[in-house]
């Protein structure tokens, strides 16, 4: 019997602690190394030049610095390795989060894209606390992050469509690739700013590269100060001119440029560590088969005619590591000095960037929707009864088989069957309070938005038409605007209109419809917004308390359906089954919820 993904979560969280652990014991040992080391190289500098060993310190110096410099490596090596499994200690707890409905512990909820004059992101809890985007983001990186938002705010084209899917299923048969490359975008800088300046940077004129003098000396004047420092010690009663000289000569150069390097690297080297972030994403992606024509496509974005794309961006991030070195005052007073270190990585740092400004945006959509993909994957595997739905052919059709909520844990979750066909057609939902009828809305847009975004939906089967979607359900009174529930409500109805005019499929759930108003005008206003909408390119839901609506289909038999939700009284307790009936609503729970809260 196969591993369920709680057992498959739980298991790795254990594993994964004992390693970061490990990780963490070897970090410490090697903290001490260092000062130690540090110690020793300082004791071994002053003896030698108490000695007057000028050479011996020069030597000294030259290999300590060496040999820490491989220390700080090994060290920046196992503190990532350390990070990384805690990472994946996070990644796993987060899934079992999900799967436990403990939404508050998942800090990302896609916040920053909610907008509640969206078509329906508002009113279905795409964005923001307890919401789909918590559910299904896995996302790594700034641009999955947006690229993924984007999928659940806009349908997808067909084709589109399918090649996620195709996707989506590929990788959510890889659980272990798709932590390691969720793992390692953790490392990334989040602030979308950053990326922003990265891509402005890379656009920018070359100033030092294109300096033919600038370049001449980068290579010579390292060539004849080592020369000329060796020949002073190797000749007796030299003038010290003869090493003074050339490190001045250095100094000044060095004083020169600095302004103009440190305005070229000030913002890249902050990105520095995405840089390096996208080097192991990427190689995640050019490392592994894949089947899917999408995932083939977007290696092949990353494919060059002489190059890996992994190997471009680890020489930018060693040119950039290379560079934050001119900030150590040991570093700039030695070997900067004396080789021009900060002037040779200046020249390098300009012709990548001259060589590879057409490729970063490239790169960056290709990890971007890689992300995204597998972000949607992991959704997948956490929910294996899940299905993937059918794009129909037809224009205006929604059937589904146990079709829930995907936000209501599954041993609460009452599945509905449900079909829908036919431009104009309208079900006018009846319902008593707390029956379900918003919830069985919600259910409806919140699958479609999923389907759409190449994502598996809460259902044993779903075939449905490629629309728009579009919601009325949380109109509200707004101080800031001045205007009521009632009047955002019209608005809101306008905005459908409104949408239904651009030529576009829709698929539309209004919940109470105009509620805020007397059973006259209620009834007046709704046959009127049916007359518009029965001859329209739409079809969709609308609910509401008001029983006389339902009377409508008398006058609409061949547009309007009458749906319900319905309570029963048992031991003098309501209870509500939250299934989906035929016909006008039967029941009523109003009275009997005011009674068990001691109102009447």
């Amino acid at each position: 019997m196969p591993k369920s993904p709680l057992a498959f979560f739980q298991e790795n969280i254990i594993s994964f602690q004992k390693i970061a652990q490990q990780k963490q014991s070897s970090f410490n040992l090697f903290s001490t190394i260092r000062i130690i080391f540090f110690i020793l190289s300082l004791v071994l500098i002053v003896f030698f030049a108490n000695e007057r060993e000028a050479i011996l310190v020069f030597i000294t110096i030259a290999i300590s610095g060496f040999a820490f410099a491989l220390l700080i490596k090994k060290h920046n090596q196992i503190r990532f390795e350390r990070d990384y499994y805690k990472n994946l200690v996070q990644i796993n707890e987060e899934e079992v989060f999900r799967l436990e409905g403990k939404f508050s512990k998942i800090e990302n909820d896609g916040a920053e894209f909610q907008n509640q004059l969206h078509n329906y992101s508002g009113d279905l809890d795409i964005f923001g606390h307890n919401s789909i985007f918590q559910l299904v983001n896995r996302t790594s990186t700034t641009p999955g992050t947006h690229e993924l938002a984007n999928w659940l705010k806009s349908k997808g084209k067909i084709d589109e469509i399918y090649g996620r899917q195709e996707s989506v299923k590929e990788l959510a048969a890889q659980p272990e690739l798709r932590q390691d490359f969720q793992a390692k975008g953790v490392f990334g800088v989040r602030d979308g700013k950053e990326l922003e300046k990265l891509i402005a940077w890379v656009n920018e004129k070359p100033h030092f590269s294109n300096n033919q003098l600038l370049v001449i000396a980068s290579y010579f004047l390292p060539v004849i100060t080592v020369a000329l420092i060796t020949l002073y010690f190797l000749l007796d009663d030299a003038p010290k001119i003869l090493w003074v000289g050339p490190l001045l000569v250095n100094l000044a150069l060095l004083g020169n440029i600095r302004k103009g390097v440190t305005a070229l690297c000030e913002e890249t080297v902050k990105s520095s560590k995405t840089l390096k972030t996208f080097v192991k994403l990427i190689e995640v992606i050019e490392d592994n088969e894949f089947k899917s024509g999408k995932l083939k496509n977007l290696q092949h974005m990353l494919s060059l005619e002489n190059y890996k794309t992994s190997n471009l961006i680890k020489k930018l991030s060693r040119i950039l590591t290379n560079l934050e070195a001119r900030e150590n005052a040991y570093f700039y007073g030695t070997v900067n000095v004396v080789l021009l270190f900060e002037l040779y990585w200046a020249i390098k740092l300009e012709r990548w960037r001259s060589y590879n400004q057409k490729n970063l945006e490239v790169w960056m959509d290709a990890i971007a929707k890689f992300d995204a993909l597998s972000s949607l994957a992991g959704f997948a595997y956490a929910n294996p009864d899940y299905v993937m739905p059918l794009i129909s052919n037809e224009d205006y059709a929604y059937k589904a088989e146990y079709l829930g909520h995907p936000l209501i844990p599954q041993q609460e979750r009452v599945s509905n069957n449900f079909a829908h066909f036919g431009q104009g057609k309208i079900i006018m939902i009846t319902g008593s309070n707390m029956s379900g009828k918003s919830t069985f809305l919600r259910t409806l847009g919140v699958n479609a938005v999923l389907a759409f975004a190449g994502a598996p939906v809460a259902a044993k089967n779903l075939e449905i038409s490629l629309f728009n979607v579009f919601t009325s359900m949380r109109t509200q009174d707004s101080l800031e605007e001045h205007t009521s529930g009632f009047y955002a409500e019209l608005k809101r109805i306008k905005l459908l209109l409104s949408e239904i005019a651009t030529g576009e499929k829709v698929f539309y759930l209004m919940d109470e419809v105009l509620k805020g108003t007397n059973s006259h005008d209620r009834h007046y206003g709704v046959k009127t917004i049916i007359k518009k909408l029965v001859e329209q390119n739409c079809f969709g839901l609308l609910s509401t308390h008001d029983l006389s609506l339902s009377e409508l289909s008398n006058e609409y038999p061949e547009k309007i359906i009458n749906k319900s939700f319905n309570c029963s009284i048992k031991d003098n307790k309501l209870s509500f089954d939250h299934t989906l009936h035929d016909g006008v609503c039967k029941s009523f729970s109003a009275s009997k919820l005011m009674e068990g809260l001691g109102i009447v």
